[in-house]
């Protein structure tokens, strides 16, 4: 019984198994597959076509022989260049530290994370494709490849896309370093680096905004949980500090008590508090302002740190770890005790508290203090002219928000020794004013 195949059988020919059967085109006389036979140091090469038929091979082997041409003059890459797969691209990526999205370097938590990312990548089909060959239809393969190995629960929306995406994410990392080194890699282009589709329903999205504090009062009930334990204290002077002055958790952390200039974070220049940005906010305010609300935190905050740690010496840091105070205390430690919290005060089943929600609470007080959006992006270390503010963290509320609690005693009152509470009035204030 005889198979039908849309390949005409070649007869191999007596000058052997490939006969020219088109402009620089040679065809298998045994599979019927095309090639294009360039010479390389000197001597003849077989380079097998993608194209079925003759004609569409002709035409693949003359864009190959320009792309020869333009490569000896240094404005293409060599046809004749082994194309490397998406695994040897990602080992490099891994062997120079995963470097971010303008070659800064990651470290601790963000580069392990990163890291694990890469390796599941390399275990999927993908890693075995040449680079230059990856399109959006792979990473839609992807996702069917990634959630197959994730437990789905039934009756439920599928698990796994937003860790689908940040895969991706990573991906488009790995082509992006590639192109960055395009003499070693032979990459010029970052194929799903535009109009990549994103798997994770819009409507499942939790915005910071989502995670902030209701009200003044919530915000100090929360710090006033932490600070009612020593293993937690730290906690809950971290909470009010990044809710007052709206800065990224990892620039809070950095705040240094032996700071001695405006270079060094956590210096303190009459009401400015000084940060250390990070490399995406160049342009934007170094420093927060120190308002009234924030003045008594640190004022309290500079009481509990004599009284926890006398000797200088013990630890630098504004927020010290309690097990190691010679460290600054761990990003992931705040969101796991934000969990114990929100537990604890017995809030409504679905809260969810974030130190990211801390920045967005600032955010709305300035919002609801009349203060323009571009104007809080530039105190927040952004550069969006307010675009962010709008989308992610601002919302529109009935009532105004404060710093202050309005119903319950600050947080930082026992801490004051003494030290009157701030007054009402500070809530009337423009804290702002230069």
């Amino acid at each position: 019984m005889t198979t039908k195949t849309n390949i005409v059988p070649f007869p191999v020919s007596k000058a052997g198994r490939y006969q020219r059967v088109g402009a620089g085109v040679y065809q298998d006389g045994r599979t019927g597959r095309y090639y294009w036979r360039p010479h390389e140091h000197g001597r003849r090469t077989y380079r097998k076509l993608d194209a079925k038929t003759i004609r569409l091979a002709e035409i693949e082997a003359s864009k190959l022989k320009v792309d020869l041409a333009l490569s000896k003059k240094g404005l293409a890459v060599s046809p004749l260049t082994r194309l490397k797969t998406v695994a040897e691209i990602a080992a490099l990526y891994l062997k120079e530290g995963c470097p971010g999205r303008k070659g800064s370097t990651r470290a601790g938590d963000e580069l392990a994370r990163e890291q694990a990312r890469v390796a599941t990548l390399v275990l999927s089909p993908i890693a075995r494709r040449t680079a230059a060959s990856v399109t959006h239809e792979d990473c839609r393969e992807y996702r069917k490849w990634r959630l197959a190995r994730i437990k789905q629960r039934p009756g439920q929306p599928p698990r796994g896309d937003r860790q689908v995406d940040k895969e991706l994410v990573t991906l488009s990392n790995i082509f992006r370093h590639a192109v960055r080194n395009s003499r070693q890699t032979g990459i010029r282009i970052n194929p799903i680096g535009q109009d990549r589709e994103r798997f994770r329903d819009p409507k499942l999205v939790r915005h910071c905004r989502d995670a902030q504090p209701a009200n003044g009062d919530e915000l100090h009930n929360i710090a006033r949980f932490f600070l009612s334990s020593s293993r937690s204290e730290v906690f809950g002077w971290l909470s009010l500090v990044q809710a007052m002055t709206g800065r990224r958790i990892n620039e809070v952390l950095k705040l240094r008590r032996d700071a001695k200039t405006k270079d060094e974070p956590g210096y303190v220049q009459g009401r400015f508090l000084w940060f250390k940005p990070s490399q995406t906010s160049k342009g934007v305010f170094p420093y927060a302002e120190i308002h009234s609300a924030l003045a008594h935190v640190l004022e309290a905050m500079a009481a509990w740190w004599q009284k926890r740690y006398p000797d200088a010496k013990q630890s630098p840091w504004y927020f010290p770890s309690p097990k190691d105070p010679s460290k600054p205390v761990g990003e992931a430690s705040l969101t796991h005790a934000l969990v114990r919290a929100v537990k604890a005060m017995e809030l409504p089943k679905d809260t969810h508290r974030t130190s990211h929600g801390f920045r967005s609470y600032y955010v709305n007080v300035l919002r609801s203090q009349g203060k323009p959006d571009a104007e809080i992006a530039l105190k927040i270390g952004q550069k969006t002219a307010g675009k962010l503010i709008v989308e992610v963290y601002g919302e529109v509320l009935p009532y105004k928000l404060s710093w202050l609690p309005a119903t319950v005693d600050p947080a930082w009152k026992t801490w004051l020794e003494g030290r009157p509470a701030p007054a009402p009035v500070y809530e009337q204030l423009d804290l702002f004013r230069r």
